[in-house]
């Protein structure tokens, strides 16, 4: 069952977004203040985190949920965040500490709603199988990265991929599963579902290629292999 934290230090709010969402299939966790918080972080493997900007009035606690927001980055925990804080720029802090959506207070019910069921299929999306799988040692290439919070999307030396489609990374798949060890056109034809292979397979490897020297100018992983097909070349 997919755990939820609420991080909220007014009770009477905590509770009420607590029984907005009590209807999902949910575990609920509540924290009061910074501590409790950062005990269920550290405990849970939380799927969907809501927390407030400010904890109480402390000095600690002011703005004590960016600190909870930089505990939780790099982890797969799809973040909410919420304030009542009157300064315009909050909604782009919290976005920089990669904050999957900002709420402003008072809560809108309906809107909060919302954004929870968005947030929470995105959380499960996560825990769908990837099409990019690591190789054999359990290691994708080196610099090359699955986004940990955008499905079917890839970084290159922590740059996003833009543009791939499906098909593409599928192609990068063959290629990356096993670098180094030339794929033959027969199988990455198999990932395309045409009659004209050899032309659709560099068509598509051109347009792969050119995504990663929008990134990358430097970009030569992906090789030709006369005679045979498409090779992920390793560095020398």
């Amino acid at each position: 069952m997919p755990k939820v934290a609420i991080i909220e230090d007014d009770q009477s709010t905590n509770d009420h977004l607590r029984d907005l969402i009590s209807k999902y299939p949910v575990e609920i966790l509540q924290a009061f203040n910074r501590e409790d918080a950062i005990q269920i972080i550290e405990n849970h493997r939380l799927d969907v985190v809501i927390v407030d900007v400010d904890l109480g009035p402390g000095p600690k606690e002011k703005y004590a949920g960016f600190e909870l927001l930089n505990l939780l980055n790099g982890k797969k925990t799809i973040t909410l965040v919420v304030s009542g804080v009157p300064q315009p720029n909050l909604h782009e802090v919290a976005l920089s500490f990669q904050a999957y959506d900002f709420i402003g207070k008072p809560i809108p019910d309906l809107s909060f709603v919302n954004k929870f069921e968005h947030a929470l299929r995105t959380s499960q999306m996560r825990e769908d199988e990837s099409i990019v799988k690591p190789g054999e040692d359990g290691l994708l290439p080196e610099h090359l990265t699955k986004d940990p919070y955008v499905r079917h999307t890839l970084r290159w030396k922590g740059q996003v991929v833009k543009g791939l489609t499906l098909t593409h990374l599928r192609l990068i798949a063959c290629l990356v599963e096993n670098p180094g060890v030339p794929i033959t056109k027969i199988v990455l034809a198999k990932q395309l579902g045409t009659s004209n292979a050899t032309t659709a397979i560099a068509t598509h490897m051109s347009e792969i290629r050119k995504k990663f020297v929008e990134i990358d100018q430097d970009f030569d992983r992906i090789q030709p292999e006369p005679g045979v097909g498409y090779v992920w070349k390793t560095k020398q």
